[in-house]
């Protein structure tokens, strides 16, 4: 019985350290290849959303969109009247746009 018991035991520890050597190659392989995409100037997901974040803003300045949408959220706190759902921000920048000025 404890022969067994003793057999079990090292098989659960043999498994506990190939999991362990597992985890720390997997880990290892991760920061490897962080290092390549750094190298290679690719980003990492964080970068990459804050790239895509200014190329947006970019994006909505040449159309002028991002100031519609500035001008209808000042309208609607300076005129918190203006709840109706079915006015767009064009719509209410375009009745409203004295108040973002």
């Amino acid at each position: 019985m404890s022969q067994a018991l003793h057999s079990l035991a090292k098989g659960i520890r043999r498994g506990e350290e190939e999991s362990y050597h597992e985890r720390e190659e997997r880990r290892r392989r991760e920061e490897e290849d962080k290092y390549r995409r750094e190298l290679r100037g690719e980003s990492s997901d964080r970068a990459k959303r804050e790239l895509h974040v200014l190329a947006r803003r970019k994006s909505e300045s040449r159309s002028g969109r991002r100031e519609e949408h500035e001008t209808a959220r000042s309208a609607r706190y300076h005129a918190p009247e203006i709840r109706d759902p079915s006015l767009s921000h064009g719509e209410i920048s375009r009745i409203y746009g004295h108040f973002a000025r």
